[in-house]
């Protein structure tokens, strides 16, 4: 669990972050805050709950009061979930916003972060960054101000790179390439990177959406730890989440609930990747 120490230097972080303060998030209801400043862009729109605070903010003022009306009809339950992105962006998309989420952010400190580094990991150099297919290692950060790997067979197999993120965070950012997961090297360069970031006296972060069930564990077994989440709105093409990633088990015989032809049909491939 993230210390009471931790928790108390992310408040305000947590707060540039969300543009409001958390004396104004509702424990019972969710409050909808147009901030005196806008939240960054590319965010349009922020959920965010931290314990049982949650509080909606947004940047266009416009669409406030169709966003209301949703505010008191569905719990945060229902607001964190697939149901409470797709009615968000019922009410946003005429207006060019796009929602997605929940996703979940976790952090690290001295306490929780091992300082065992795997011995496969190595600082990954500039130039071996600036050569990364990024559409490989996708959720990597191409401009990077660190990056950690393993490599197998002299390619990178297992990447985990850090961005600033607003001082004291710095955020991890980790992809295994295909035939290389199941190692352990997920865990190592996120460690690894982690660990650098506590050295540089900041705090490390992950983000991670909750259907991605081997990411997550990976970013719990290095040491991260959730602390709130979020759901934000941007001006971008409208995305869904895949299929739950992972299994219970390995061993685990795993079904479709819903037959094939009951699938969505409609949606289209990632034109990025």
């Amino acid at each position: 669990m993230i210390s009471q120490r931790l928790q108390e230097q992310l408040l305000p972080w947590i707060e540039n972050y969300s543009r409001a303060s958390l004396s104004s998030f509702g424990a019972k209801n969710i409050p909808l805050i147009v901030p005196a400043h806008p939240l960054e862009k590319p965010t349009e729109l922020l959920v965010a709950q931290i314990g049982n605070q949650t509080a909606l903010v947004l940047n266009n003022p416009d669409i406030a009061p169709k966003l209301e009306g949703l505010l008191e009809e569905l719990s945060p339950d229902m607001i964190f979930s697939t149901f409470g992105f797709y009615e968000l962006s019922r009410v946003t998309l005429p207006y060019g916003i796009s929602v997605w989420g929940p996703n979940w952010f976790l952090f690290g400190e001295e306490s929780t972060i091992g300082d065992s580094i795997d011995n496969r990991v190595e600082k990954i150099n500039d130039n071996d960054l600036n050569e990364v297919d990024y559409k490989q290692f996708w959720h990597c950060y191409p401009k990077a101000i660190a990056g950690f790997g393993i490599k197998e067979d002299g390619k990178i197999a297992a990447l985990a790179t850090v961005k600033n993120r607003d001082s004291p965070v710095c955020e991890i950012g980790m992809e295994v390439s295909q035939g290389s997961q199941g190692k352990g090297m997920g865990r190592a360069v996120v460690t690894a990177a982690a660990r650098w970031i506590l050295e540089n006296d900041q705090i490390p972060l992950a983000v991670v959406g909750p259907f991605n069930i081997p990411s997550a564990r990976t970013l719990r077994s290095s040491g991260l730890e959730y602390l709130f989440q979020c759901m934000e709105g941007k001006k971008e093409l409208f995305y869904v989440p895949p299929q739950t990633l992972g299994f219970p088990r390995p061993d685990t015989v795993m079904y479709n609930s819903y037959p094939k032809w009951a699938m969505n049909k409609d949606i289209k491939e990632n034109p990025d990747l």
